[in-house]
């Protein structure tokens, strides 16, 4: 196997065109990547190799729990050439590559496979009209992820809409968002949010927003909110399509595809496309029909939700109000209190364990949509299992005693006159306070000077700038500054985006490929000691074994296999396998590292 030293070089050897095409297949979150080093770990951490492993067929995944196995390289003409396309599939997906002895599987993806417990036997046993207890549970946890995933998307694009582009798919800001907030990569987002769509449960021409029928199926049980997700997805195929896919799962479905749609195109890749996501949705798992997908296709939908719904953990109706202020729900959270939850905490974990925050932005946001603190504290009192915290219950009243007395509003908002200017600008905003000791605290504080303020009133002060950007430079100097519309009506806004640089719409990995390639080449002498330090910096994280090779005195070379230890102060500790001992090498001296499995 080649571990992440072998996938750093290779991807510092493609050309920009291929490394691009490379990660938008893959999609992995590259927040924090400086270097081809960095990119290699993003590859191979687990969410991104659950994500190229899952959309793996069963010939695919057979073969790469083969090369797992294999102690050394398996070579091409052993497995099918060079244009085998199951080697091909693995290798355009950076999961495998050739060397000269042959195929290697990277380490950390042999690691994940045994760690997700598949097995050779389950790939060669699978019967596509039979269920056996392993693709059930399999099945089941798919299906859970799925749901739990597709319902934070639904949340999350409640609390803001996502501009779509004109084929249906995220615009790159809101990609890069809803990445950051979910963990998830732009091609499940998408897949998950046109299951949400065919659900009805997500819409809209220009953006994606949640629709009202949303609300009804986040507060239901995770096995129905399968059953909505799945039923939706069976729509979508040819009812004549569905025995066929019964009696024989995937070779049946070639089949059916050359039946029905002998000439191929974009509508038998779309068919492709419905197996996979089947995969994401539990229906099928592996290549093989579980209970509830069998029960889904022959159209018995109760039957379907009762056998997914069997394995799924129970909800919950109680959580652990703590302390400090976060809240613990000991299982997956009722849907109905849920929902209410979020709406005075901000989410931070969902799943089989879930986790809120309760901050004065989320209580002040409660309030604004018509709670009050007494409502507020009522409802978490009933669903927690150690009562309300004593800084919790300050928290609270003590937001709601300050809602509303410092306002940020346009001019026109209330009572004010239409016509008021700032020296030769128009006003933007103004800023109210019932107590006018608060105003002359904001007036002389330096972190909102830059607004220029200007006091017009004992209980009031005007800005050009806009009434977003007042509230939300008040918000974050901790003041108790709430948010009116031009009515004077309190209002919740949604905090703006911060910018990016602009980048392609078509890849969204486009700005990291160009800022790699324009990190220096490792030809020059400089440059090549950094780029072998980041390589030694990477086994020791890794804790794999490289080969050095050490240029001695006498200006010989000497390879080394060792496993480094640290690297610091220009120098190398590390253990000699073959010696038995520790060495301590001057970084000087190294001149080049390789991979040694």
């Amino acid at each position: 196997m080649k571990g992440a030293l072998s996938l750093a070089a290779r991807l510092r050897a493609l050309p920009g065109e291929q490394l691009r095409a490379l990660l938008q297949r893959r999609s992995p979150v590259v927040t924090g990547v400086q270097d081809h080093a960095d990119l290699a770990e993003a590859l191979l951490a687990r969410p991104a190799l659950d994500a190229a492993l899952e959309r793996l067929t069963r010939p695919e995944l057979a073969l790469a729990l083969r090369l797992a196995d294999a102690e050394t390289g398996i070579a091409a003409d052993a497995i099918g050439g060079t244009s085998d396309p199951l080697t091909a599939r693995l290798d355009e997906l950076a999961l495998a590559e050739l060397a000269d002895d042959g195929w290697h599987l990277y380490d950390a993806v042999a690691e994940r496979l045994r760690e997700r417990g598949l097995q050779q036997g389950d790939l060669d046993a699978a019967d596509g009209g039979s269920a056996s207890e392993r693709p059930d549970r399999l099945a089941t946890e798919r299906a859970f992820l799925l749901v739990s995933a597709v319902a934070e998307l639904v949340h999350e694009l409640a609390r803001e809409p996502a501009r779509r582009l004109q084929h249906g798919g995220l615009a790159l800001p809101a990609g890069r968002r809803l990445v950051d907030r979910t963990g998830r990569g732009v091609p499940e987002l998408e897949t998950q949010l046109a299951l949400a769509a065919e659900a009805g449960l997500v819409g809209g021409a220009s953006q994606w927003e949640r629709l009202d029928a949303a609300d009804a199926w986040l507060d239901a049980v995770p096995a129905e909110r399968w059953r909505t997700l799945a039923a939706a997805w069976r729509a979508q195929l040819p009812s004549a399509a569905l025995p066929d896919l019964r009696r024989g799962w995937p070779t049946g479905a070639e089949a059916l595809l050359q039946a029905l749609l002998p000439l191929g195109g974009t509508t038998r890749e779309r068919f492709r496309e419905r197996l996979a996501e089947a995969e994401m949705l539990g229906i099928a798992v592996d290549g093989a029909i579980g209970t509830a997908g069998d029960a889904l296709l022959a159209g018995r939908d109760d039957d379907a939700a009762l056998a997914i719904g069997a394995g799924m953990p129970a909800a919950v109706e109680r959580v652990y109000l703590q302390h400090d202020l976060s809240v613990i729900a000991p299982g997956p959270l009722r849907g109905d209190l849920d929902r209410r939850l979020r709406g005075v905490a901000v989410a931070e974990g969902a799943g089989l364990a879930s986790s809120y925050r309760i901050t004065a932005e989320s209580v002040e946001r409660a309030l604004v949509t018509g709670g009050s603190a007494a409502e507020l504290l009522d409802f978490l009192g009933g669903i927690s299992l150690t009562g309300v915290p004593q800084p919790l219950e300050y928290l609270i009243r003590s937001t709601a005693e300050r809602h509303g007395s410092l306002r940020a509003g346009p001019p026109a908002a209330g009572r004010d006159g239409a016509a008021e200017t700032l020296g030769a600008e128009p006003v933007g905003a103004v800023l109210r306070a019932d107590d006018p000791r608060v105003l002359d605290t904001v007036l002389v504080d330096q972190a909102v000077v830059p607004l220029a303020l200007r006091r017009s009133g004992p209980h009031r002060a005007i800005s050009r700038f806009d009434p977003e950007l007042l509230y939300w430079t008040l918000r974050d100097a901790r003041y108790p500054v709430s948010l009116e519309d031009e009515r004077g009506e309190l209002v919740a806004p949604r905090r703006p985006a911060p910018a990016r640089r602009s980048t392609s719409a078509a890849n969204p990995y486009a700005a990291l490929v160009e800022r790699l390639a324009a990190l220096p080449e490792p030809s020059a002498a400089d440059d090549a000691a950094g780029w072998l330090a980041r390589r030694i910096e990477l086994a020791v994280r890794r804790k794999g074994l490289v080969r050095l090779s050490v240029r001695m005195p006498d200006e010989t070379t000497l390879d080394l296999v060792v496993e480094p230890t640290s690297i610091g102060g220009g120098r190398v500790r590390a253990r000699d396998r073959v010696a038995d001992l520790e060495r301590t090498l001057p970084l000087s001296r190294i001149v080049a590292v390789e991979p040694a499995e």
